[in-house]
């Protein structure tokens, strides 16, 4: 039998012994694979199928204890997808007919010796069928597999290629390109693929359309010159009808583990021995550089080949039948190793030589454990002069084989810990070597999995092999989910030394997986969104999927609509204008613009909404619009909202008025244009600021109670409050507002509304001012002028009574002091008030004209002044003549010695000062004497001082009374504005 054909196990019952002797025998006439087991009764048969593994049962219809018919129904209980042919001498329709209906695979009525080569092939097509059935299960499953392990770059496109789903942001990374690109162009990652491979890459494309899912690796150049290995796995998703709709996959780095694998291949190709790799048939795979010199040939003249038809083996049957055996016995499951001679080169003496070559080929399983190649090690112990160096170097080989793996690779001991160990697991849990060395197994796992590990560890021991998932727990505490996998190490004596095994890590697989279900989550929540209306158009816009928010626009199913212009349809054929402008759009579309519009739709009820949307191109990479996406909004809503905000901004742009929008917690929503001409901000300035921010820190309390009440205020018991707010240059202005519930309306908010009443608030304050100077002249009027006017009546009774005139002469004095009082009075009242305009004022010449216009009597004025201030001329003789009035009369105890008294004028550097050198003052605090209605002297009501002060505060001076050096009285002014000399 050739090993390229794989072995049929044939099991032939029938109740006639000498005929399935005569049947096996002409089957394995007929062909080389097939090999028959024969049974006489349908018993006999259960039980060669429970001791055997059959790949097809043969059966008669007509025995003892049951039929055909009944034999197949049990065979079927325990095998139901075993081929099974009813190979009968009976034959008819009706049987035919009920053996097709219980499931037969084939049916044949025995004639002559012809029929056993008809028999021969039917077997022989039916067991091909099932074991290809059972491949594509596997691939299946490996497919499957595949898209567990994904790696970092995650996408979803439609059934062509020509629209981008999904995609993840390790695409920028990967592909060193913007996803926004991709988007738009689908097909433009094509432009990073090396030249070299993107017709490949183009054709796994292709297929994929058309249904084959596809595994493809390929060069990617990034922008900065960079060349990237990646892998793609490929999987298209098909509809109800069989139809690629989408096609999903995920893209993974393998820049590293291609650079590993040159690692490998280089060490693969530098090691002294012999090492290659074989179908389970025995052809050549690959062979490395020792192999191909030994055996004097290249790798095309080797590839291909059965390995005892090389060099090796030629001319030498017993090699060839050696290795062709351990060939055999490999394929099985077996790990076979033998010692063979065979011819080689000998490049020493220039022609071949016969080498004795320690060989071991063992078998690669797949994950339904079938052999799917066999490694293939040799080397020369012809010699072995230096065995234990030979020993070292095969050491390092597996050692360095070992440490590129991305998985885990240990070695346990049979008391549980750890022996052996690669790179990995250090880089993995972060422990170094010194510490791994002696840890126990279970050491590496968390608390609550360390059980699970210790029973895993155990079933090894027993059965021989285990998987287990759990967690590695680093040194730092962190948890790692991981796949181990394990086997049993037996002496040779069969006795337990231990077990070997990998660990895989989960987290990128179960990252990955989770990925591209989010994936599939994303693309039909974002179709499928309440709040969009989603169609998808062809170019000459022919309607293909629409979303089911928008079928809630019209009265139709998605079925009616599918394959309708999509002008045609409901959402537009109300109106012959939507409509000639959707075809309009549509056109623009399928030029490759994108176009917006607003339109409105009448939906079933006969309400009418505005949706606001575009048309969107999809194009391929060569930029030729494949479809057009059409996606709107309902923004009848947001129309009106603003409609009526701008009709109330309409209204306060008119007004003068401050409009202000507040949330429940006083945060600025809305503000008036107005506010500008108010308090010097732009409107959007303050949006989104707390008021009180703006309000005065005195008054902040009051207007955050009342901004607490809005929620609760009845608008008819709205309450005006006054308060001050900060204005952009700093001051203060006066507002009085009154506030508003809108939170039912547009508005949505309190609606606080605002006059400017600084201008009230001064006149107010300047109004009490007059108030409180009036009061005080009549208070002072009644006070001062009751004393003279007492004399004067007294007087006026005893000049008549007597007619002396000195009672007259009282009268005048008294009617002069009233006089007197009465013109400071009126001075106070009218000139209480600030000086507004400064001038360029003269000191000493003014304080000579007010000595002038001062009864001085025989005092004298010396003035020491050099230089000018800035006042008002005409207060500032006020201030003077009553200083000079003062020092004249209050300076001596006997107005006729006053020629002993000299007042004194000199400046400052910021003020001038009047003093004189008189008695000075005689009450305890001089500064009481400025206070209205405070004299010391017997003629004076007290108001001569006021005056001074009231000049000295319209200035904004500041007065200061004390002791002259000679004990005179001394008036100090100061915070004088100085001129210059040109002012």
């Amino acid at each position: 039998m050739p090993l390229s054909m794989d072995a049929i196990d044939v099991l032939h019952v029938d109740d006639d012994p000498a005929l399935v002797d005569l049947v096996g025998t002409y089957l394995e006439r007929e062909s080389d694979a097939i090999e028959t087991m024969t049974a006489t009764s349908p018993e006999e048969g259960f039980d060669r199928l429970a001791a055997a593994e059959i790949d097809c049962v043969v059966s008669d219809y007509e025995m003892p204890e049951i039929d055909g018919l009944e034999f197949l129904e049990r065979v079927r209980a325990d095998h139901p997808d075993l081929p099974f042919i009813l190979f009968t001498g009976k034959g008819s329709e009706e049987i035919a007919s009920e053996a097709i209906a219980a499931g037969v695979t084939d049916y044949i009525p025995k004639g002559g010796t012809e029929q056993y080569t008809v028999l021969a092939h039917r077997i022989e097509n039916a067991v091909e069928q099932h074991r290809a059935k059972r491949r594509a299960e596997r691939t299946e499953r490996r497919l499957r597999e595949l898209a567990r392990e994904a790696e970092d770059l995650l996408w979803m496109y439609s059934g062509d290629w020509e629209e981008l789903l999904f995609i993840n942001r390790a695409y920028e990374e990967l592909f060193d390109r913007p996803v926004a690109e991709l988007r738009d162009h689908p097909r433009s990652f094509l432009e990073a693929v090396h030249p070299d491979d993107r017709d490949r890459v183009r054709a796994v494309l292709d297929r994929v359309a058309n249904g084959a899912a596809e595994e493809v690796e390929y060069r990617v150049i990034t922008d900065g010159g960079d060349v990237r290995w990646v892998s793609v796995q490929s999987n298209p998703i098909r509809d109800s009808d069989g139809n690629v709709v989408r096609i999903v996959g995920y893209t993974h780095d393998v820049t590293e583990r291609k650079r590993r694998e040159r690692r490998y291949e280089a060490i693969l190709e530098n090691s002294y021995q012999f090492t290659g790799l074989l179908e389970p048939d025995g052809t050549i795979i690959e062979a490395n550089e020792a192999l191909r010199s030994f055996a004097d040939a290249d790798r095309e003249t080797l590839v291909g080949t059965p390995i005892w038809e090389t060099s090796w083996c030629r001319g030498d049957e017993d090699a060839a039948r050696t290795t062709k055996r351990t060939v055999e016995r490999a394929r099985t499951g077996e790990t076979v190793r033998d010692e063979l001679r065979i011819r080689g080169r000998d490049e020493s003496r220039d022609g071949q030589r016969e080498t004795i070559v320690d060989v071991s080929v063992r078998p690669v399983l797949d994950d339904d454990g079938d052999v799917e190649s066999l490694v293939l090690e040799g080397r020369d112990v012809t010699g072995r002069k230096d065995s234990k160096q030979e020993l070292r170097q095969q050491q390092a080989f597996i050692e360095q084989a070992i440490d590129t793996l991305e998985d885990v690779f240990y070695v346990v001991g049979g008391d549980g810990e750890l022996r052996r160990w690669n790179d990995r697991l250090e880089t993995v849990t972060g422990y170094g070597t010194d510490e791994i060395a002696g840890m126990q197994a279970v050491e590496f796992f968390p608390s609550d999995h360390r059980d699970r590990i210790a029973e895993a560890i155990a079933t090894t021991f027993e059965t021989g092999e285990v998987e287990v998932t759990a967690d590695f727990e680093t040194k730092g505490g962190d948890r790692i989910p991981y796949e181990f996998t394990g086997a049993r190490l037996t002496g040779p004596d069969g006795d337990v030394r231990g077990l070997v095994g990998v660990g895989r890590d989960l987290s990128e697989r179960r990252r990955r997986e989770r990925e591209l279900e989010r994936a599939e989550r994303r693309y039909r929540a974002t179709f499928e969104d309440p709040n969009l209306l989603v169609a998808r158009l062809e170019p000459d816009g022919t309607l293909r999927e629409v979303n089911e928010t928008a079928l809630d626009y019209v009265e139709a199913d998605h079925a009616d609509l599918v394959g309708t212009p999509f002008p045609e349809t409901p959402w537009w054929s109300h109106s012959s204008e939507l409509q000639a402008d959707a075809r309009a759009w549509i056109d623009r579309a399928a030029d490759g613009e994108y176009v917006e519009y607003e339109r409105e739709h009448i939906r079933p009820d006969g309400d009418t909404s505005v949706v606001n949307g575009a048309f969107r191109p999809v194009t391929d990479d060569r930029g030729v619009v494949t479809s057009i996406v059409v996606s709107a909004q309902d923004v009848t809503e947001r129309r009106e909202h603003e409609r009526e905000l701008e009709r109330y901004a309409a209204l306060t742009r008119q007004s003068r008025d401050v409009y202000t929008v507040i949330d429940a917690d006083g945060t600025i929503t809305y503000q008036s244009e107005s506010i500008e001409a108010v308090l010097g901000y732009a409107p959007a300035e303050m949006v989104g600021d707390p008021v009180l921010e703006y309000v005065h820190p005195d008054d902040r309390e009051p207007v955050a109670d009342a901004i607490a009440t809005l929620p609760d205020r009845d608008d008819s018991a709205a309450k005006r409050l006054t308060f001050r707010m900060r204005h952009a240059d700093g001051t203060w202005r006066w507002l009085e507002s009154v506030g508003s519930n809108e939170t039912g309306t547009v508005l949505d908010g309190y609606v606080v509304t605002s006059r400017d009443v600084t201008e009230r608030k001064r006149r107010e304050r300047e109004l009490e001012r007059t108030n409180d100077r009036l009061e005080e002249f009549v208070r002072m009027v009644s006070h001062d002028l009751r004393n003279p006017l007492n004399v004067l009546s007294g007087s006026l009774d005893l000049a008549a009574e007597t007619g002396d005139a000195e009672h007259i002469e009282t009268c005048r004095e008294a009617a002069d002091r009233m006089e007197d009082l009465i013109d400071d009075l009126l001075t106070l009242a009218r000139k209480g008030r600030s000086v507004d305009d400064l001038d360029r004022v003269d000191l000493a010449a003014v304080a000579a004209e007010c000595w002038a216009t001062v009864e001085t009597d025989d005092a004298t004025l010396a003035v020491d002044v050099d230089g000018a201030i800035r006042a008002d001329r005409t207060r500032l003789r006020q201030l003077l003549e009553n200083l000079f009035r003062n020092a004249v009369e209050h300076g001596t105890d006997d107005p006729a010695a006053s020629e002993d008294l000299t007042v004194t004028v000199d400046d400052r550097p910021n003020g001038f000062v009047v003093e004189d050198d008189g008695t000075g003052f005689d009450v305890a605090d001089p500064s009481r004497l400025v206070e209205r209605g405070i004299s010391t002297a017997e003629r004076d009501g007290g108001l001569g001082l006021a005056i001074v002060e009231n000049v000295v505060n319209a200035h904004g001076w500041e007065l200061d009374l004390a002791a002259s050096e000679s004990n005179g009285a001394r008036f100090e002014v100061t915070d004088v504005g100085m001129a210059k000399e040109d002012s």
